[in-house]
């Protein structure tokens, strides 16, 4: 087998046959190397479906190990989701003095706004707020005795589905699929498993024709790294739904900022009341918000790398200095290489599983909203 790692290019280390990957004989030489860990269980991904399993399993005498990647301990959650939107929203709430205007009139400005408010400002408060929740799920996770594994988790072809190697791509990048296919990896190490639980949750679907710059041209995963530097004055907000409708509505009360949010449906946020959308969209309205609602995009250009101009089915162009696509999220499976194991999910990463969110692999099991 070290010939075989030798005769690839790879770098073996003394520890777990550690490798630095030649993306050309990637899957050949990871079908060679032992495994060198066994755990009851192996949970891939570390938000709350993953803790909880995670966390029961070890108070019943099981070895646990999660696999997720070191900076994105407590998922999508803790990271992406719903603990830094509702944070993006209290900073905004403070740093515009918005919760007083309605005691003191909207003329009220907080000391803080004299200058024009950047992302950088508000992110402050999100990444501190994250850092100690991501400290708190470390310590409940190792204090239960679950064994913490950096790193991103994939599939080997092996007879039993049960060995998984774990590489060292800790840091979740702005790559397409394709590009972090082609990384090259070093795997750190080999384990096996007699279950395994993917509680890997969802990320942002993107247009596959739209250049994600992460400054001009941004998703909500992109708009919380801080590539964007200052709040933009015109806003377009792909997406209508409760993530584009969340953003909108919270950029919205920032001075000096108009969003323009585009929608394919007939209807704002179509999956609530009407009296609260209707409410919602009303007091947008008053602070200059427009929604074009039937349209659907055409392309996206942009324009001396400072305006993003979108042309509608209407025959509508948009200006903006900056697009937010909100339209939608998918499995973030890519990478786990499920063929290896006989499981296939579709176009937008949903698997199928049982009553028991058991997989078509029997010791396999999937949690979190990538289920059919």
């Amino acid at each position: 087998m070290l010939r075989l790692v030798r005769r690839s290019g790879w770098r073996v280390g003394p520890r777990h046959f550690s490798a630095e990957v030649k993306p050309s004989d990637f899957s050949e030489v990871l079908r060679n190397l032992r495994a060198s860990e066994h755990f009851d269980l192996v949970v891939i991904g570390s938000g709350p479906a993953g803790q909880k399993c995670a966390i029961d399993s070890a108070k019943h005498g099981k070895k646990v190990a999660i696999i997720d990647k070191k900076d994105m301990h407590g998922g999508v959650c803790v990271h992406t989701g719903t603990i830094p939107s509702k944070t993006f929203r209290e900073a905004v709430l403070h740093l515009t003095a918005h919760r007083h205007k309605g005691f003191y009139g909207n003329a009220y400005t907080a000391s803080t706004t004299g200058k024009r408010l950047s992302l950088e400002e508000i992110l402050d408060r999100v990444k501190k707020v994250e850092d100690a929740e991501t400290d708190l799920t470390r310590n409940q996770l190792t204090r239960n005795g679950i064994i913490l594994i950096n790193g991103t988790a994939r599939f080997l072809p092996t007879e039993d589905k049960k060995t998984i190697a774990v590489l060292s791509n800790d840091s979740y990048t702005e790559k397409t699929d394709a590009q972090r296919h082609n990384d090259a990896n070093i795997c750190k190490r080999v384990l096996t498993a007699d279950k395994v639980l993917i509680a890997v949750g969802t990320r942002p679907a993107r247009r596959p024709d739209l250049d994600y710059d992460g400054r001009l041209i941004f998703d909500s995963d992109q708009l919380l790294w801080g590539g964007v530097d200052i709040v933009p004055k015109r806003l377009i907000v792909v997406g209508a739904g409760v993530i584009g409708m969340e953003y909108a509505s919270m950029i919205s009360i920032i001075p000096g900022t108009q969003v323009t949010v585009i929608d394919g449906r007939k209807e704002i946020l179509d999956m609530a009341d009407k009296e609260v959308s209707d409410a919602l969209c009303y007091y947008m309205r008053k602070r200059g918000s427009r929604f074009l609602t039937e349209e659907s995009i055409v392309k996206v250009e942009t324009k001396d790398n400072s305006e993003v101009l979108v042309y509608l089915t209407s025959g509508k162009v948009i200006v903006g200095d900056a697009l937010l696509y909100t339209q939608g999220r998918q499995g973030n499976v890519a990478g786990l290489d499920l063929e290896a194991v006989g499981l296939a999910a579709n176009k937008r990463g949903v698997l199928d599983v049982n009553n028991n969110f058991q997989t078509d692999v029997p010791h396999m099991y999937l949690l979190t909203t990538l289920s059919s």
